[in-house]
């Protein structure tokens, strides 16, 4: 029977690694035929516009509603409205499988009852946001994490240029998990094109009690085409033996036409784990924008070496995958309509 499994699995596997990979194929002419060359005439308003607007002003109206309870002006404020991005990737891992990730950063202002407070709604990778993690290109620390999160932040009077944000929340799963946290952001240049940027988080959480965690970030612009970065995270929490850490290096490269890629290697683990060092790898992500300035894909491919514990082998798992990443973003004026805005953000 086993050996049966065996073959079904390693079918099955490569069943799954040849649809990716033709999915990547598809994906390489979208990619191809959404480059603008310079000076091209704006694109009607179409499908995708439609839909882009209809999401950013869902959420905006959603977090206006909320905002009004508080105020006898309603809608009259100028400024920045909901804003954020949606992902979507497709992964092949082999330990994994397939994965369909989708991810939804959004910030909603409140300006009604505070300049000081915003709400905020994310899914996917919730455990990252309150633990201050940045995501891997090729997904996040559990990719079992499809939960919902929603909370209130809020900035002190007496914080330099927002360096100290206070949040309060809950991720959506059962049982819910609360969360309180503080952070403190500091960006320092050294010299133009060298920069560090220290984040420090102490946080509470249902799960894991008391924690905090810690990101250093350091970045040297090498020409106009290249930077390069070594982004760092660690962790220490009550429900944590020793310090989890995920260590990388980026160097991003621009192709021009609003296309990059990004080469990267890491490594993850935990210092008192039987395996400290749970995996390390390499991966490259192609990223272009497509059709609009807030549309962007990517395709990714990479390996990573893999030990989950100490009686296992280390084992190679390929990664491939494909993705689209939506940004969005609306202004109201005076009156309170929407002003046009695209954002697109640059890879990470």
């Amino acid at each position: 029977m086993k050996p049966m499994y065996d073959r079904f699995a390693s079918a099955f596997g490569s069943w799954a690694r040849s649809g990716i990979l033709a999915g990547a194929c598809l994906v390489m002419p979208l990619l191809a035929a959404a480059e603008k060359p310079p000076g091209a005439a704006p694109v009607a308003p179409g499908f995708l516009d439609r839909f882009q607007q209809g999401f950013a002003h869902t959420l905006d109206q959603s977090s206006r509603w909320v905002d009004g309870l508080f105020g006898e002006e309603r809608y009259t404020n100028a400024g920045k409205g909901a804003n954020g991005q949606l992902q979507v990737r497709t992964l092949w891992q082999e330990y994994q499988g397939i994965r369909v990730r989708t991810q939804l950063r959004a910030n909603l202002p409140l300006a009604q009852l505070s300049h000081r407070l915003n709400a905020f709604i994310g899914k996917g990778g919730t455990d990252d946001i309150v633990q201050d993690k940045n995501q891997s290109p090729t997904g996040s620390s559990d990719p079992k994490d499809n939960s919902w999160l929603v909370g209130l932040g809020y900035t002190p009077p007496w914080s330099h240029a927002q360096r100290v944000t206070l949040q309060a929340g809950a991720i959506l799963r059962w049982p819910p998990d609360a969360y309180v946290r503080a952070n403190y952001h500091y960006q320092h240049a050294f010299a133009p094109g060298q920069t560090v940027t220290f984040s420090e988080s102490v946080f509470w959480k249902e799960s894991e009690q008391f924690g905090c965690s810690s990101s250093l970030d350091f970045a040297w612009q090498l020409r106009d085409d290249l930077v390069l970065r070594f982004p760092n995270w660690a962790k220490i929490s009550d429900a944590t033996s020793g310090v989890q850490y995920d260590s990388r290096a980026h160097l991003y490269q621009k192709l021009g036409n609003h296309r990059a890629l990004l080469y990267g290697v890491g490594l993850q683990g935990d210092t008192r784990d039987a395996v400290p060092v749970r995996q390390y790898g390499a991966y490259v992500v192609y990223r272009q924008r497509m059709f609009r300035d807030w549309l962007t894909g990517e395709l990714i491919a990479g390996a990573t070496m893999l030990r989950e514990n100490g009686w296992s082998r280390r084992k190679l798992s390929t990664i491939v995958g494909v993705g689209f990443e939506m940004a969005f973003e609306e202004k109201h004026d005076a009156t309170g309509s929407v002003l046009s805005d695209r954002l697109l953000r640059s890879p990470q």
